[in-house]
């Protein structure tokens, strides 16, 4: 057409599993024409913190490394026309390695104990069932779905 311009965008390909995700950030361009979604990165890592262990009164003197599994792992629910079902996929984060750790502790009456636990040396995503709660054709009861 003559005196009209036309503008032309290369959109990228995205994955639909992500795009629709509540855990990303939907925005439109400034022309009001495309959509992008931008992925939160909240992935599953390590956290490390350092606490005091007291057990029945008896504490460390010092605190103690004590670290915990924190972020998102992937998890999904898509109709399979095969199956007539819907297919659940879930990921917790959870720890991946750990070790036994011993350290002392300190009573009020002087006396010392030692305790283990439990470290995290790392992290990451463990696939677990959520098919337990899948949902079947119309008109088929609906199970209680396990989280994470």
């Amino acid at each position: 057409m003559e005196g009209s311009s036309h503008n032309v965008y290369n959109l990228p390909l995205i994955n639909h599993l992500s795009y629709f995700s509540p855990q990303g950030t939907e925005k439109t361009d400034a022309n009001g024409c495309c959509k992008t979604c931008t992925e939160r990165r909240n992935v599953c890592e390590m956290k490390y913190t350092t606490n005091s262990i007291v057990i029945s009164g008896c504490a460390t003197a010092e605190p103690v490394e004590i670290n915990s599994c924190s972020g998102n792992c992937g998890t999904s629910s898509m109709y399979s026309a095969e199956a007539n079902t819907m297919m659940h996929y879930c990921s917790c984060c959870q720890e991946a390695t750990t070790s036994q750790k011993e350290v002392e502790l300190m009573c009020p009456d002087g006396s010392k104990v030692k305790h283990s636990y439990i470290h995290v040396e790392s992290c990451g995503c463990h696939v677990t069932d959520c098919d337990a709660g899948a949902t079947a054709a119309p008109g088929t009861t609906r199970q209680r779905r396990r989280r994470c």
